[in-house]
């Protein structure tokens, strides 16, 4: 092939008095990169219609999904942090009727174990010595509290914000209304409580 260049850069240079054996080497030389330019230009261009290309549609249509999908996260971090509010308030109402019950319990063993002694003949005086709050202030205390916890409540406040108010759980704000709601249902019926 070197040989046929050759004659042919002989018969050129024959024929054309201009044109030495050097110019035509740069020349093969030139067309030997335009050649190599031009074929890596054509692969290029063949693997770029091989790959899709992303649309602006395809563009929006991914940010609207990531849009969507975080959307999606923030309405389920919302429910659950409004289940974990009624779990918590659950729970407080549990541990309040819990304390009731205790309470409750123990006022009916002070009763029982005076019966006792009033069987026995025993003396039926009972000393408790409270050092935090006395009895009629305690129920007053309580009184004032119910009141108010009423009063919300007739006005439409939630037993969350009335417990944020008067500065108890959500469980025992709960258990004082439902209480007041049995005690009214009991005095339409008619039903003393004992």
């Amino acid at each position: 092939m070197y040989d046929d260049l050759l004659t042919s850069s002989a018969l050129l240079g024959a024929g054309s008095p201009g044109v030495n054996s050097g110019q035509l080497i740069i020349l093969a030389g030139a067309l030997l990169c335009l050649t190599l330019v031009m074929r890596s230009t054509f692969r290029r261009a063949r693997s770029s219609r091989q790959q899709p290309r992303s649309t602006a549609r395809q563009v929006y249509a991914a940010l609207q999904s990531k849009s969507e999908t975080r959307s999606d996260v923030e309405k389920v971090m919302l429910e659950l942090d409004q289940l974990a509010r009624r779990i918590h308030g659950q729970i407080d109402t549990k541990f309040a009727k819990l304390e009731a019950v205790i309470r409750d319990a123990d006022e009916r063993i002070d009763r029982l174990s005076r019966m006792t002694r009033e069987v026995d003949g025993k003396a039926t005086v009972d000393v408790t010595v409270d050092d935090q709050v006395s009895p009629t202030s305690g129920n007053q205390d309580s009184d004032s509290r119910h009141a108010a916890i009423f009063g919300l409540a007739d006005r439409g406040m939630p037993p969350v914000e009335i417990a944020e108010e008067v500065g108890l759980t959500t469980g025992e704000v709960e258990l004082i209304l439902a209480l007041r709601r049995v005690k009214q249902g009991a005095k339409n019926t008619g039903v003393c409580s004992a």
